[in-house]
């Protein structure tokens, strides 16, 4: 393992979370674990759905630079799915997030954007777009 690849893989340990600000209140993304993995990998499927696509046919384009296209791409039909997941990064309610008094639309748009730079969705993407790149991969997400 070079020096490089150590520093990747430590990164995500010891990095900052973004923060984003909605109406004058500051609130820090947190952490994102093996849980979210799974939340955003359905999301995220569902979106590239939405594009008349397969995530797996995506190859390099699933990346932290694409991620707020797929995920807008998956509102009208994982809505539910989203908007949990998106309370859930900066830790208020879901109740909460739904009241447009408390969150105006657009908010939505601005979470997606601060997790595209979040260092753990980053890490995420390195590590996926590697899996997807090897051709058993490629050839066995065709088939699922």
């Amino acid at each position: 393992m070079t020096d490089k690849s150590i520093v990747k893989e430590v990164e995500p340990l010891i990095s900052d979370t973004p923060s984003i600000t909605i109406k004058k209140k500051e609130y820090k993304l947190r952490r994102l674990g093996v849980a979210d993995t799974f939340k955003l990998a359905r999301i995220m499927s569902i979106g590239a759905g939405g594009l008349g696509k397969n995530l797996s046919t995506l190859g390099e384009e699933v990346g932290p630079g694409n991620f707020p296209a797929i995920v807008f791409a998956s509102f009208p039909y994982a809505g539910k799915d989203v908007t949990e997941f998106l309370a859930s990064v900066i830790n208020v309610k879901e109740e909460d997030f739904s009241n447009p008094d408390n969150f105006p639309m657009g908010t939505e748009m601005d979470i997606v954007y601060a997790l595209a730079k979040h260092v753990d969705v980053i890490a995420f993407f390195g590590k996926l777009t590697g899996i997807m790149m090897k051709p058993l991969s490629k050839e066995r997400l065709k088939k699922a």
